[in-house]
């Protein structure tokens, strides 16, 4: 299954990506105002849902020490390309899941 981002063009992730960076960028502190079913991402949330992406791949690209659960979820997404495709694209502001 894959989940689309609509709003400023368009992304396309695998389901398990979308969600193992949705949990990701809340072990690097974001702290969303929606809920994991709502479908309409704000745009504050989707600034600083990005802002926890790019910290997370600070935390990768300089070897920092992570959590057992971030470096598991890393692991599951698979490669930083990913991670820096949706913090790309959440900075641009608000977006639609479909």
């Amino acid at each position: 299954m894959s989940t689309d981002l609509l709003g400023h063009g368009n992304l396309n992730l695998s389901t398990d990506s979308w969600c193992s960076c949705y949990e990701l960028a809340k072990s690097f502190g974001w702290n969303p105002t929606i809920y994991a079913d709502d479908r309409e991402v704000s745009d504050t949330d989707a600034r600083s849902f990005g802002l926890a992406l790019y910290q997370a791949i600070r935390a990768i690209e300089t070897a920092q020490e992570l959590t057992e659960q971030q470096a598991n979820t890393i692991k599951a997404i698979g490669n930083v390309g990913t991670i820096r495709d949706l913090a790309d694209y959440a900075d641009v502001g608000s977006f639609v899941i479909a």
